[in-house]
């Protein structure tokens, strides 16, 4: 709810402006009831106020997230909330989006099979983010790929709406930065090699 500047003798309404200031909250609608004299008779106004949501809170990264994903030589490992999860103030959870800012060195993250540089939280909840990996032989020991997310709320938007019962334009984004993290992804040797037999002279 709002409170409002200050409060005008009748008599001064049709020469000054009154201000209502919001406090702050998440809430999207409000009204004010006014009344309205000539000294004599009166009349109640509802006045219906539409409160522009603006997204100044960046994305959080989750807390108690594990570390590392193992993923065997040339196989693939679904990447779940467990490893990558954030939340927002301003914007539903599902819709944040995590955006490739270092694509991995060894594989590569697909969407429904297909390789992608961007998907959603909602995608994550739904089990359709794999890592894959694409590269050969890495030898008899473990390697480490990484791969770095700008999380983002995707939400940018214009503030167009002129007229009470418009549809609210989306949050405009006011916070400067967006949080980065990196995925750590260990790929484990698998022993499929056939022995190769290099034959001497004798």
């Amino acid at each position: 709810m709002g409170s409002t500047l200050c409060e005008y003798p009748r008599w001064y309404c049709s020469f000054l402006t009154g201000w209502y200031i919001h406090d702050d909250s998440e809430t999207t609608e409000d009204e004010v009831h006014l009344k309205v004299t000539d000294g004599l008779n009166s009349a109640d106004v509802v006045l219906a106020i539409q409160v522009l949501q603006m997204n100044d809170e960046p994305p959080q990264l989750g807390g108690g997230l594990r570390g590392e994903l193992s993923c065997q030589e040339r196989g693939r490992i679904q990447v779940t909330v467990d490893y990558l999860s954030a939340t927002d103030r301003d914007s539903e959870n599902s819709r944040l989006m995590y955006m490739l800012a270092r694509r991995p060195g060894r594989g590569e993250l697909q969407r429904d099979g297909l390789s992608v540089d961007k998907f959603s939280q909602q995608d994550l909840l739904q089990g359709h983010v794999y890592y894959v990996h694409t590269g050969g032989e890495i030898g008899p020991d473990p390697v480490v790929d990484i791969i770095t997310l700008i999380i983002s709320d995707g939400e940018a938007g214009g503030t167009d709406g002129c007229c009470y019962g418009d549809a609210p334009p989306p949050p405009v984004p006011l916070h400067g930065t967006l949080p980065v993290c990196d995925l750590n992804i260990t790929i484990l040797p698998v022993n499929n090699e056939v022995p190769s037999i290099t034959l001497g002279k004798i």
